[in-house]
Formats: C-alpha cells, structure tokens, sequence
C-alpha cells in the first residue's frame, strides 16, 4: 500500500523485466508528473490539529477549501467528469459537472481520516472487515502475501488495525518517500499508525523491486498499490467498460515470487464508519515460461475487474484525478508496450 498520499503515481517494482504481452486498444497515457505536495508542514499541522480537535469543524473547513480547488484545478475537474460520465452514463454533462465536486471533497474527507487514524486517535472510527476470515486465511498460508490495493477507498485508515489481521506477520508497504518534501517530512514524525510496518521506499525504482522481491521470497508480507502506471513495462486491461494500462511490477511479482495474493480497499461507509474489503486468496501459479506472461495478464485483468466492482460500488471514492482512460484509437505501433 503506498500509504504516503493517494493523489501521487506509484511506481513500479523495478523486477519488472517482462514485456506486457497483451496489445491494447488504446496508447498509453503520459507518465504521471511526481509532484510536491500542496501546503507543506505548517498547513497539514493544523488541519490534523483541527480534526484531532473537532473533526466536524475540519470537515465544515474542507467543504469551502474543496469549492477554490474545484474551481480553479480544471485537470482535476475535468478528470473527475471523465470518470463519473463511465459511472453515470445517463446523466446530463452539468450533472456531472457538479457532482465531481462531492468527488474530490470526498477525496478531502478521505485525506482528512486518514491522517486523524494514523496520528493516533482513531477510536471514533468504525472499521468493520465482513470478509476477515479471507484475509486471516491467506495469513496463515505459507510463503509471501502481496497485498495488491489501488488509489480507490481509503486504505490508509485500516493501517493501525491490519497487524492483528495479518495474525501479527512482519509486513511492509511500498512507498514514495522523499524526505526532502517538508509533507512528506510531517506524515513521518506524525503518521504514528505507520511505525509497526517496515517501509520499501519507490523512489529507486530498481532498489525497490529487488526488495519487494526478496521480501516476498522470505515468506513475508507486501502491500501496494498496483492502479497508476508511471514508467516502464504496463498491461491493457478494461475498467468501467475502456481500455487503460497498468503497472507490469506488481502482477509480475506476484507471479514470479509464488506469493499468495489478495486484493484490499477500504470504502468509507458512513460518518467515522469504513469498510475493509478484502479478497478470496489466490494464487498465480505457471507450467512452463511460455504461460507466464498469460498468468501475469490474468492477474492484472482480475486486479481491474475489483478496481470496476469497488468503484460501482462506493463511485465517489477513485481518487485518480488526472486522465486514466487511454485513447480509444492509436497508430500501430503504438499498441505494443
């Protein structure tokens, strides 16, 4: 899980060394810019001491400072219509127009929480698993557990809780950390609900490959975010009915380490009160190297068909915003990545 901010890319585990093998309908969209955070120190300080504080007042605050973002990131909104036209297909282009502004103040809500449960004082909060048997099985299944989430719902929140999920094995989160961001900075000091967990830092893409890798091989457990493709090798998959791509890493790691695999969201369900959806385990299992990119594929394609399911589900909570859908026409030699 890249628990460090759900509106940067996630890069992929540099152990991705095979060619998606799937020709996709579409090109791929431009790499996805790593930007610095919005604010810095000072502004994340108060707003986690207001919601610590008074989460109703943080709550009353964001409404208004969510209204000037809207208004004035035409990306963000324009990305946010772009999705919610594949949700809502029937719906005039106004509707939508001003529904993506509920969107992205769920995304603040989403941000909010999330930094209130990790500094500490989650006890408000509800965060109830309906399928906890699932993950406590894939925990006590030997070898390495790759927990595969996405930018969709709020995984953050369910941090502090997953140790005893994970019937207490040692567990790392794949992150982007760079400690030369003052936000980046302030959630470390403070992000208290982290420190159980070991941390793979994705800022060397090729560093953190190898060391998902062998963590995995050690019989040890991973969790990701496999939605954004930045760099590298990626896979053409369908998600609310279009084409986009896919990071190659985290399906090639899953196949090529043996690990057992389960896919993560965590929905906000109500005031204080979200959800932990977790998956059957499954294993991705190959005869011969010739089935291997097909087994890699299968995993990416049922990685999206819970990115649909999730997102038809909670459609307020996918939090990418910036153009995901890859073009539906492209030049022939556009179509193999």
């Amino acid at each position: 899980m890249e628990l460090n901010s759900q509106s940067t890319a996630t890069h992929p585990p540099a152990s991705d060394t095979v060619s998606a093998t799937k020709e996709s309908p579409g090109s791929p969209p431009p790499s996805i810019p790593r930007l610095r955070h919005h604010f810095g120190r000072r502004a994340n300080a108060f707003m986690q001491h207001l919601a610590v504080t008074c989460l109703p007042v943080a709550y009353f605050l964001a409404w208004f400072v969510v209204w000037g973002f809207w208004m004035f990131d035409s990306r963000a909104r324009s990305s946010s219509c772009d999705y919610l036209r594949r949700i809502h297909p029937r719906k005039r282009p106004l509707t939508l127009w001003w529904r993506s502004h509920r969107h992205i103040y769920e995304y603040a809500v989403s941000l909010i929480d999330s930094s209130v449960i990790l500094a500490g004082h989650g006890e408000g909060f509800s965060i109830t698993c309906p399928n906890r048997d699932a993950l406590n099985r894939a925990a006590a299944l030997p070898g390495g557990l790759l927990i595969l989430t996405a930018h969709v719902g709020t995984i953050e929140v369910v941090a502090p809780r997953l140790s005893q999920l994970l019937l207490n094995r040692r567990a790392y989160f794949v992150m982007y950390q760079d400690m030369s961001d003052a936000t980046e900075q302030f959630r470390s000091e403070n992000w208290r609900g982290l420190r159980p967990y070991g941390i793979i830092n994705s800022m060397d893409p090729l560093l953190a490959g190898i060391q998902i890798a062998r963590t995995l091989m050690a019989g040890e457990v991973v969790g990701m975010r496999a939605d954004r493709k930045t760099s590298g090798k990626s896979i053409g998959v369908d998600v609310l009915g279009s084409s986009v791509f896919l990071p190659h890493g985290p399906f090639m790691a899953a196949v090529a380490t043996g690990a057992n695999v389960v896919f993560a969201f965590a929905f906000r369900t109500g005031r204080r009160a979200y959800e932990f959806q977790v998956s059957e385990p499954r294993k991705y299992e190959f005869n011969d190297t010739d089935d291997k990119p097909a087994t890699i594929e299968k995993a990416a394609n049922e990685f999206a068909s819970a990115l649909t399911d999730g997102t038809r589900r909670f459609p307020y909570q996918w939090f990418n915003f910036y153009p995901y859908w890859v073009a539906e026409s492209t030049p022939e030699s556009s179509k193999t990545i």
